[in-house]
């Protein structure tokens, strides 16, 4: 290919490119220039400001000034030549050999416009000027960085944050605002706003050489910032009217100063009168200030010069007090000198001011008190209605970890709260795991998590709500009934007639669960396992599945929940580890997990073949069957399997119709979950496969825990079917 025609547009870019790096820089190569297009505009690396030509409202007049680049209309801060205008476009801005900056005019470039007028530069440097996102252009030597110049130090009519003003000491430089003549024309105006330094420094406005307004002085602080001071009146009351205070205050006639009893007034946060013609003294206090006002008849008020470190030096006024005025929340204090009478009636007032301080402050004291107090009750209140929503009757459930109460969401949402106990084995870290894990899974035959709290000690799961419980309500006899019969093993007429009332509504209910619902449930809980160990992102090991932990829909649709003791591994690091403090219910847990500690998917596997087996018999695994030489569900199973008798295990509950070879499907698919050997146990895909299709399956081998009970003893006997001999009596189960 020949890249001989695209060199120079390569060569084009890469210049492009140096010129885009330098928008914000001014070089002596590299000017700013005027155009009929409005001609270059210089700005900030952060885009806030722009420097360039302007023509201010209706003048035809070109200014070099600095406005904010984001802001529509050119809001002007800096006008670099505000008394010398150019007329036309045909200016330049750029950096002389001497490291000055410069505005010529191209008609003439014998004289400039404007000049920054810094100093000479050292032989072999150069200059460069750079904008910055403050709104500053500097002008600095290249190698040293040493700052030349910066129009910072020469504003027009607009302040900037990190703006100096007033006189700097060293050079003597007095950076002052001066306002436009008009919106058209920049130049110089009439009023100007300058730092006072005759007296004590002070803020003044000026109008010409008119002071026009002014801050109050300096005291250490702030500028202090239009009420009457006692004793005083306006010098002109209709000037006052119109709320202006420039003539000052005078002496009301018949002031008796320099007589017996006299003294001074306090005034809190004032904006003290003008300070350009006052006595200054340091390293007097505040006592002796007024000691020293005192000896002078002329003196009219004093304060304290600086109040930053407590108050030290001494300001008295003598004559005339310009300009003063109260604040409420800055200012200083300042003592004006009344005579005998002022004093009297200023004294009444202040003791008067004082009851009413003492009464607002009453007031506001029983207003907190009031306010705290419905504050307590609507805490209590409300506080008292929570705990009356985890009331027995909105109980779903109860488990080890604490209870499953129904609530609802504002927008009407119904929910199920899964409200920890403080006492539950469940402890923080199992606490996050259950939401981590439900966070990362999404499938119809899982409970979805709606949300979580933690404050303080307390700890809820907020779920989806499922209107029909758990899966045990409806296979399981009622404890209540269980209770009953194991109490009243004689039954006297009335406790048979109620042990008999139990009995049908249980078997009322149980009988709802007909087998094509209870098939349902099998292939909806095999489905969620088989999602949370093959075709989620992570492998998951749920590690306590049962019936109790099988949520049932409106529809009757399983959905598995209690994930706080799941594990996650990601499925090209899984191995079998070691059992944690938290172990399994009891009846559900398999053997090498039991006697090794170790669990694996294959620990699932053994849970659902005892839930299946579960479902089938209506019967709990850790369920002592009458006539079994065998003390548990799984045992039994084996034995009438043994015998060809294996529909005998079938709920009684379970009405007919239903498949015979189904449910024997079933069962053999159960016995083969729950054989002894992990690695003989077929996996969960295998488990679906086998649910959902009439394939040959091969012959289970001895189930776990299949310990037998002699016929003389009812005890265990030592020649157990597992091939583990030991008990597991000592795991403390959920």
């Amino acid at each position: 290919m020949n890249f001989e025609p695209q060199i120079p547009y390569i060569l084009f870019q890469f210049l492009f490119l140096g010129l885009c790096n330098g928008l914000d820089t001014i070089s002596i190569t590299q000017p700013i220039k005027d155009g009929d297009g409005g001609g270059d505009v210089l700005v900030s690396n952060g885009e806030t400001f722009a420097l360039g030509f302007f023509s201010p409202g209706k003048s035809n007049y070109r200014y070099v000034g600095i406005w904010y680049h984001k802001i529509p209309g050119k809001t002007v801060v800096w006008v670099a030549n505000r008394d010398n205008p150019i007329n036309g476009t045909s200016g330049f801005l750029s950096i002389d050999t001497q490291g000055n900056l410069v505005l010529f005019d191209n008609n003439d470039q014998t004289v400039p416009v404007w000049s920054s007028n810094s100093s000479s530069l050292p032989t072999n440097e150069y200059a460069l000027a750079q904008l910055l996102d403050s709104g500053n252009l500097v002008l600095f030597q290249n190698e040293s960085k040493q700052l030349l110049w910066q129009s910072f130090d020469y504003p027009t009519d607009t302040t900037l944050p990190d703006m100096k003003f007033g006189i700097d000491r060293s050079t003597g430089l007095n950076r002052f605002l001066t306002s436009w003549k008009s919106e058209d024309d920049p130049s110089a105006g009439n009023y100007s706003y300058r730092i006072d330094r005759a007296g004590s420094p002070q803020f003044i406005l000026y109008k010409g050489q008119v002071p026009w307004w002014r801050s109050g002085h300096w005291n250490g602080n702030a500028f202090s910032g239009l009420p009457l001071s006692p004793g005083f009146e306006p010098k002109s009351h209709s000037e006052w009217s119109f709320r202006d205070a420039t003539n000052g205050c005078v002496r009301k006639p018949g002031s008796l100063i320099c007589s017996k009893g006299e003294g001074f007034v306090e005034l809190e946060n004032v904006k003290v009168p003008d300070t350009s013609k006052v006595d200054v003294i340091s390293g007097l206090s505040l006592e002796a200030c007024e000691k020293e006002c005192l000896r002078s008849c002329n003196c009219t008020a004093y304060a304290s010069a600086n109040i930053s470190e407590g108050g030290s030096g001494c300001i008295t006024w003598h004559g005339k007090l310009m300009d003063t005025r109260i604040y409420s929340g800055a200012g200083q204090d300042f003592y004006i000198r009344v005579d005998e009478r002022e004093l009297a009636q200023y004294a009444r007032k202040s003791k008067g001011s004082v009851a009413n301080k003492r009464i607002r402050a009453s007031m506001a004291v029983l207003g907190v008190l009031i306010l705290f107090g419905i504050g307590f009750f609507a805490y209590w209140f409300a506080k008292r209605k929570r705990k009356d929503n985890f009331s027995v009757t909105n109980m779903l459930g109860q488990g080890g970890f604490g209870s499953v109460y129904k609530g609802q969401l504002i927008n009407g949402q119904e929910i199920a709260v899964k409200r920890l106990s403080k006492h539950s084995g469940q402890g923080m870290q199992e606490f996050k795991n259950e939401v981590t894990v439900i966070a990362k899974l999404q499938h119809r035959n899982l409970v979805r998590l709606l949300g979580c709290c933690i404050h303080k000690e307390e700890k809820m799961l907020i779920y989806e709500y499922l209107p029909n419980k758990s899966l045990d309500y409806f296979i399981f006899a009622s404890q209540e009934l269980v209770d009953e019969i194991h109490e009243n093993y004689h039954l006297d007429l009335a406790i048979y007639t109620e042990t008999s009332l139990l009995y049908v509504l249980d078997v009322t209910r149980r009988s709802h669960m007909d087998w094509n619902k209870r098939f349902k449930i099998v292939n909806g809980i095999a489905r969620g396992i088989l999602y949370l160990h093959q075709d989620s992102r992570l492998k998951i090991i749920h590690r306590d599945l049962k019936a109790s932990n099988v949520l049932l829909d409106a529809s009757m649709n399983p959905k598995i929940s209690d994930f706080g003791m799941a594990r996650m591994f990601e499925k090209t690091k899984f191995k079998q580890i070691q059992r944690e403090l938290l172990v399994p219910s009891n009846g559900y847990m398999s053997p090498e997990y039991a006697m090794q500690g170790l669990y694996s998917t294959k620990s699932d596997v053994f849970s659902f073949g005892v839930l299946l087996l579960e479902i089938i018999s209506g019967r709990k695994n850790t369920e002592y069957i009458n006539g079994s030489h065998f003390p548990n569900l799984i045992g039994h199973v084996w034995e009438l399997w043994n015998e060809g008798r294996v529909l005998d295990i079938v709920d009684p509950a379970l009405c007919q119709p239903f498949s015979s070879d189904e449910v024997s499907r079933c069962i053999h698919i159960g016995l083969l979950c729950v054989q002894e050997a992990a690695t003989e146990r077929p996996t969960m895909s295998d488990v679906t496969f086998m649910l959902a299709n009439e394939t040959a399956l091969p012959p289970p081998n001895p189930t776990a825990f299949s310990f037998q009970y002699t016929e003389s003893s009812k005890s265990i006997s030592g020649g157990a079917v597992s091939l583990n001999g030991v008990s597991i009596t000592t795991l403390e189960a959920r």
